[in-house]
């Protein structure tokens, strides 16, 4: 009998303690999950414009303007400063390391590909795809001066085609469309409001956020000035938008939609 219950007393403490350990494995396991799921990649708002001049070995320095883009597609623009070369401009796509903190441009050769993604700048690697080290280490750092979110509706011609949620129909007046331009050199906007063309500021705050600011117009009187009037109205008012590529949308709060927009072009 001895015997029996010491071999059930021994038998319960390897039952326990091999829970334990696995039990620990299992937590240890999770937690490193859970660290490798916080990357560059999915915490951090990586897309936008970034800009830096870092050095170069026989001239003043290299420009560089680097846009990522959501759809893992970029442009890579280049100028040696003091030297008459024309930009170089490069487009690809780029594909993140198994740790998403690093990326590769593609379409590029006998030139450094690589950057390290850090919040709001990035830094560009050697021919190895390390880190550059030494006293100018951080002259290789682009740093970001759009976001993603900015990229998305700026540099674009916009048709007014709803107002008020009221199809738009030009007067036998109008000598063009309604039309808004968003200009990212600036954060600026122009465009024309039925009578009068216009020019103003624009700010991007949080996700969609947008105000618009310093709004000016020309003077003219035109025989038809309630649909501009109302248009000017809609800017004062627009506090966030909605675009999906095709069709930009204005908005107050969670209202319907202000004014409603097609893309005719963008460059």
């Amino acid at each position: 009998m001895k015997t029996l219950f010491y071999s059930a007393m021994l038998l319960s403490v390897f039952l326990i303690l091999n829970g334990c350990g696995t039990s620990n494995m299992t937590s240890s396991s999770t937690s490193k999950e859970n660290i490798n799921s916080h990357n560059a990649q999915n915490s951090l708002d990586w897309s936008g414009v970034y800009k830096g001049v870092v050095p170069c070995a026989d001239c003043e320095g290299i420009e560089t303007i680097l846009i990522l883009n959501k759809d893992l597609s970029y442009v890579l623009k280049t100028s040696y400063l003091g030297k008459e070369n024309n930009p170089l401009v490069i487009e690809g796509n780029f594909i993140w390391n198994e740790s998403s903190n690093k990326i590769t441009l593609s379409g590029i050769q006998n030139a450094p590909n690589s950057f390290f993604v850090g919040e709001n700048l990035i830094y560009q690697l050697d021919m190895d795809g390390n880190r550059i080290t030494g006293e100018l280490s951080e002259n290789y750092a682009l740093r970001k001066e759009l976001s993603g979110s900015d990229l998305e509706i700026s540099n674009k011609y916009y048709k007014l085609i709803e107002l008020m949620g009221k199809p738009v129909i030009a007067s036998e007046h109008q000598k063009k469309e309604i039309h808004i331009i968003f200009n990212s050199e600036g954060n600026r906007i122009h465009g024309f409001s039925g009578c009068n063309t216009f020019n103003g500021s624009y700010e991007l705050k949080n996700i969609n956020g947008i105000s618009f600011s310093k709004v000016a117009t020309t003077l003219m009187a035109c025989p038809e000035m309630e649909t501009e009037k109302q248009f000017h109205q809609i800017l004062e008012m627009t506090d966030n938008y909605f675009f999906d590529g095709k069709y930009l949308q204005f908005n107050k709060a969670k209202m319907a939609p202000l004014a409603k927009f097609e893309v005719v072009w963008f460059r």
